[in-house]
């Protein structure tokens, strides 16, 4: 795990330095509501993907296909607050965990349907 920050630090160092502009700050209105269109995304789309019978990751992952432009505009909102140098490698640690969110999203609808 430590190898693995370290390697994505360097990478973003190097990434900084070809010239990438900083993020733009967001207000805390748009971080919070960036957040809460990730949660509406995975909630709204669930039903339709999951079949019950697939593997749970599976289908996170096509959530998280789904929702990908929600989870980009969250995770730029939230990478505004790190320095422009190391927002390239904290973007991939980030993107890194879209799957858990989406994954904790399905397995809280199966347990949902499955009450009597």
């Amino acid at each position: 795990m430590g190898m693995v920050f370290v390697l994505l630090l360097t990478l973003g160092l190097v990434l900084s330095s070809c010239g990438q502009a900083p993020i733009p700050q967001p207000t805390e209105d748009e971080k919070q509501a960036a957040f809460r269109t990730v949660a509406t995304c995975l909630e709204q789309n669930v039903d339709g993907l999951d079949d019950g019978t697939s593997d749970a990751r599976t289908i996170a992952e096509a959530l998280v296909s789904v929702c990908i432009k929600a989870y980009r505009t969250a995770a730029l909102f939230s990478a505004s607050e790190v320095p422009p140098r190391l927002q390239p490698a904290y973007l991939e640690q980030v993107r890194a965990r879209w799957i858990e969110s989406a994954l904790r999203t399905v397995l809280a609808y199966r347990r949902v349907q499955r009450r009597p």
